[in-house]
C-alpha cells in the first residue's frame, strides 16, 4: 500500500493536525482508532471509513517496524526472538485493519512460549478478532453506546 501524505493535509488544516497529533501519541487500539475516525470524518465526510482504515494501517505499520525489546524465555531463560513479521487483522469501527507485528517465541522452541508485545501495548488479547465498539465511546464519555 502506498503511503499517503497525512502531514500535508494536516498542515492546511488545524483541526487534521489536532486528530494526526492525537493518533500519534495514543497508547492503545482504541484510542488509535477513535482518532483515525475522527480524522477521517473531517477529511473524507462520507468515505471516512477508508481515510481513517488507511491513516490506521499506516500508523501501525510505523510503530511495529520500531525496535523491540524481548524478555526472556519463563522456561529456559535465554532471550526471546522473532525472525520474521507475522500477519494480524481486527475488525474496527473502520473496518478490517490489517497489520504486521513481530511474535516472539523461544530460541530453543519451549512449548507454550510466545509474546507478542506490540499488542499487549495496544491493549490486545492473542486471537481476538472484533473490538467491543462500546469501549471507543466509554474512552470518551461520549453518551453513544453500540451493543455487538
Amino acid at each position: 500500500m502506498r503511503e499517503l501524505p497525512w502531514s500535508q493535509l494536516c498542515a492546511e488544516d488545524e483541526l487534521l493536525k489536532t486528530h494526526y497529533l492525537t493518533l500519534q501519541k495514543s497508547q492503545s487500539l482504541v484510542a488509535m482508532v477513535w482518532a483515525a475516525w475522527l480524522f477521517g470524518l473531517a477529511v473524507a465526510g462520507g468515505a471516512a471509513s477508508l481515510s481513517a482504515n488507511r491513516l490506521l494501517s499506516q500508523e501501525l505499520a510505523a510503530r511495529a517496524s520500531l525496535p523491540t525489546q524481548w524478555p526472556k524465555c519463563p522456561e529456559c531463560h535465554c532471550r526471546l526472538r522473532s525472525p520474521r513479521m507475522r500477519p494480524r487483522q481486527i475488525q474496527t469501527l473502520v473496518g478490517v485493519v490489517h497489520f504486521e507485528r513481530r511474535v516472539g517465541r523461544c530460541r530453543n522452541r519451549c512449548p507454550g512460549v510466545m509474546v507478542v508485545p506490540f499488542d499487549q501495548g495496544l491493549g490486545l488479547r492473542m486471537f481476538l478478532k472484533y473490538f467491543n465498539l462500546t469501549k471507543i465511546f466509554q474512552v470518551n464519555d461520549c453518551p453513544i453506546f453500540l451493543y455487538l
